[in-house]
């Protein structure tokens, strides 16, 4: 798989995070990637619905606390990660940042 162009901080957590998926996608389903249940772009969808039931996917995910990490440290990226929607995401750095 081939990187998008991105700066070179986020391609390496994007880039250690695909390699963690793909680690673990050999012994466990990746629901962003495998979902039987919902449309692929339900995880980078604008209709809140779409995104709360992605997130709701992604707790049975093995990758989940990695994806999350990724998230709130690269809060413009779009879509569900580490179950959490990007407004979910922008509240929990502003609540970790306030305490």
């Amino acid at each position: 798989m081939s990187l998008p162009t991105m700066p070179p901080a986020l391609a390496q957590d994007w880039r250690q995070l695909h390699d963690l998926i793909d680690e673990v996608a050999v012994r466990r389903p990746i629901p962003c990637r495998e979902s039987q249940v919902l449309h692929p772009d339900a995880w980078t969808s604008e209709n809140a619905e779409d995104l709360a039931e992605a997130a709701a996917q992604c707790w049975r995910c093995p990758a989940v606390d990695a994806c999350r990490t990724f998230g709130l440290t690269h809060l413009g990226e779009v879509g569900v990660l580490g179950g959490l929607t990007p407004n979910e995401r922008r509240r929990t750095v502003r609540e970790r940042e306030a305490s």
